[in-house]
């Protein structure tokens, strides 16, 4: 079975309790092979990660103004360097498994068998 490399997008505006608990569920998953990419849409603080999570990689972009949700999605796939893109929204959390779940099913219903092709 193959181990797919996800990019989790995570857009976030003003809101570092609800990034919080989202990167908590990051940090809770079964499956390790993914990055995590925030950006950060010109929060009036800007958003920080604190080294004690343990998360194998974290970018963080910023955005100077507000420009809505669409760009900061465009931002995070731009950057991006997963197999799969795998959005997590700052007010949403991940179920511990729910990257190896979806690996699996990735793994067992390939992309090509629906007509769609990888993003890489």
């Amino acid at each position: 079975m193959k181990s797919l490399a996800f990019s989790v997008i995570i857009p976030t505006f003003n809101r570092p309790d609800l990034l919080d608990r989202a990167l908590k569920s990051l940090e809770n998953q079964s499956y390790r092979n993914f990055e995590v990419i925030i950006v950060d849409d010109g929060s009036e603080d800007p958003v920080s990660v604190r080294d004690d999570y343990k998360l194998p990689r974290v970018k963080i972009f910023r955005h100077d103004v507000n420009g809505g949700v669409a760009m900061a999605y465009n931002t995070a796939i731009r950057e991006s360097s997963g197999d799969i893109l795998s959005i997590l929204n700052d007010d949403d959390e991940y179920l511990p498994d729910f990257l190896g779940k979806m690996n699996n099913s990735f793994n067992e219903n390939p992309l090509h068998s629906f007509g769609w092709s990888s993003v890489t």
